[in-house]
């Protein structure tokens, strides 16, 4: 029997940039991941990434901790390229935007992967599904996900306004990190 998944990202200060210590943030914002396959949730607040597979600190230029139980650590100096590593392998993405599309490629987890963004379409390759989500209306894109054992399965992903306003670095690690089912 499929079962229904939902990965949630709420995005609280998310980070961003500089020490938002003692903020208070009272509205939260919600992206969420549809498909068929395991659950999993993740939240962001000021300081951390959470949920049953995820305990990321923020840090001032990435995240560093545990991703599905495995030593994580993302960061970008220049907000270009993206490095770190996901239990012991390397994380090396590079990022190129050319005013509409946000183009990330290079590994992760020691696997070439890539992940795309613009106005109506999201791809990406990393971990052990592709997704082919298309702009269906706000910021919610649908599509589908297949993965390596074959499975191709419905797949919804919502964002948060508060998301596009994140650095292009924050968005590529925070949608790597949600994507890699």
């Amino acid at each position: 029997m499929a079962m229904r998944i939902a990965l949630a990202l709420l995005l609280c200060g998310c980070g961003a940039g500089g020490s938002q210590a003692g903020r208070n943030d009272t509205a939260a914002h919600q992206m969420a991941m549809y498909s068929t396959g395991e659950g999993s949730e993740m939240r962001v607040d000021a300081r951390r990434v959470f949920g049953p597979n995820f305990d990321l600190e923020v840090t001032p230029h990435g995240y560093r901790g545990t991703l599905h139980g495995a030593l994580t650590m993302m960061e970008s100096d220049d907000g270009a390229h993206v490095t770190g590593t996901r239990d012991g392998r390397p994380i090396d993405m590079h990022l190129d935007f050319d005013g509409v599309t946000l183009r990330a490629s290079g590994l992760f987890a020691g696997k070439l992967g890539r992940l795309e963004i613009d106005g109506t379409v999201i791809t990406s390759s990393v971990g052990r599904c592709g997704f082919d989500l298309k702009r269906s209306g706000g910021l919610h894109y649908s599509g589908q996900r297949a993965c390596s054992d074959g499975m191709i399965a419905p797949a919804d992903l919502e964002l948060p306004e508060a998301f596009i306003r994140l650095p292009m670095h924050r968005q590529v690690m925070l949608l790597a990190a949600l994507l890699y089912v």
